[in-house]
């Protein structure tokens, strides 16, 4: 453990296949390092063997469809915890989701922020809708999680149409709800000049943000990092061969994540198609031109 604080954990997940990824597992053996309490809450159904390969990570497992995305697990993992009367015995609640990939110990993280006196912190700001910490990881002092206001915004999370609506109602929200009690709060990142920092995992790594978001092997990112990036991107991985062979097994990689990159940059010079999430909207380049573009929502 980093220090003495004592520190309860809610990861949420999701896999359509109904099993346990690697990757999944060395994420929560670091996070293990600076949890005392890990609640894992998948949004789907595991079978009795692949709940077993969380006994030694997990405290307490939930297993089953809710529809509700992360939020509607960090509700459901929370609601267990009050249940059982054991919030009061942390002093710290993470709130973290299987969305990246852990790659290295992230106790400097917290050791980071423990010097700061903030309420609550993330590992990454962004600046799209308007500024918040990512819900991808979150930490919340005492003071914040036993709080009537966050009480009553977990409690109040439903089913959402889709992912925009879940981060512009949950994501969006919660950083301004807590901070509009006057809670201070930032992010280990610090500020960045990227609206969203989480395309950007080598300034990430710099700054001791040991994750790497799945949405960087999107086309989004691929057209963005540079083959400089690439390469030191796949050299900060590479350094744990578990790891990155999970990382690899995870995206159905079968080259070195480097070669995989620089084959998609290419690939995307001759025919592109993004989908932006946060605009809402879909393209279609052939040749670096745009030939269309929709509005997906």
């Amino acid at each position: 453990m980093t220090s003495k604080r004592k520190r309860i954990a809610i990861f949420a997940a999701y896999e359509k296949k109904e099993f346990v990824q690697d990757y999944v597992i060395f994420y929560l053996n670091f996070l293990k390092k600076v949890a005392d309490y890990i609640i894992v809450v998948y949004d789907n159904f595991l079978p009795e063997s692949e709940i077993e390969k969380l006994n030694n990570f997990a405290d307490y497992i939930i297993a089953y469809a809710h529809g509700e995305y992360d939020f509607g697990s960090y509700k459901r993992g929370y609601q267990y915890a009050a249940e059982k009367s054991i919030l009061n015995d942390f002093d710290e609640l993470i709130l973290c989701n299987d969305s990246c990939f852990c790659y290295k110990d992230i106790s400097p993280c917290f050791k980071k922020m423990e010097e700061k006196n903030y309420d609550f912190w993330g590992m990454t700001e962004c600046e799209i809708f308007s500024k918040h910490l990512q819900s991808w990881f979150l930490v919340l002092k005492k003071n914040v999680f036993l709080s009537n206001v966050f009480k009553n915004f977990i409690s109040s999370v439903e089913r959402k149409d889709n992912y925009i609506d879940v981060v512009k109602s949950y994501e969006v929200a919660l950083t301004g709800i807590l901070s509009g009690q006057g809670w201070k709060y930032a992010s280990v990142n610090g500020h960045s000049k990227y609206k969203n920092p989480i395309f950007y995992p080598v300034c990430l790594y710099k700054n001791r943000v040991y994750f790497l978001k799945k949405k960087c092997f999107s086309n989004y990112l691929i057209l963005k990092i540079s083959i400089a990036d690439a390469l030191k991107l796949d050299r900060i991985l590479c350094k744990d061969e578990n790891i990155y062979n999970s990382i690899r097994k995870c995206l159905n990689i079968s080259c070195s994540i480097f070669s995989f990159i620089l084959k998609k940059k290419v690939q995307l010079f001759f025919f592109e198609k993004t989908i932006a999430e946060h605009l809402g909207t879909c393209k279609i380049k052939i040749f670096r031109l745009q030939i269309w573009k929709t509005k997906i929502r």
